[in-house]
């Protein structure tokens, strides 16, 4: 998709759409959560908690639907923005 939309370049980040924002918060509370429980050596909990920022980002593309979006436009130039700084998070 980055190939054939963006002549392989990564486009730099547009701004953050309030869906953006919300799936950002849910995905690091959703995070926190999954840690505080395998701290207390609740594993399935902690697993439901991953489970739950998986169905959170699931609706965010199943709504979203970044490869009909994925045409250079002036006012949506990088619409891929949320997952290069997610990938950032998640990483540590």
């Amino acid at each position: 998709m980055i190939e054939k939309s963006f002549g392989g370049k990564i486009p730099k980040p547009g701004p953050r759409l309030p869906q953006d924002e919300a799936l950002a918060k849910a995905v690091s509370e959703t995070i926190g959560e999954a840690l505080d429980r395998f701290e207390k050596f609740e594993f399935a909990r902690s697993l439901e908690a991953i489970w739950a920022a998986i169905a959170s980002a699931d609706k965010y593309l199943t709504s979203e639907q970044p490869w009909h979006s994925a045409i250079p436009k002036p006012t949506r130039s990088a619409r891929p923005q949320f997952f290069g700084r997610r990938r950032n998070c998640c990483a540590s």
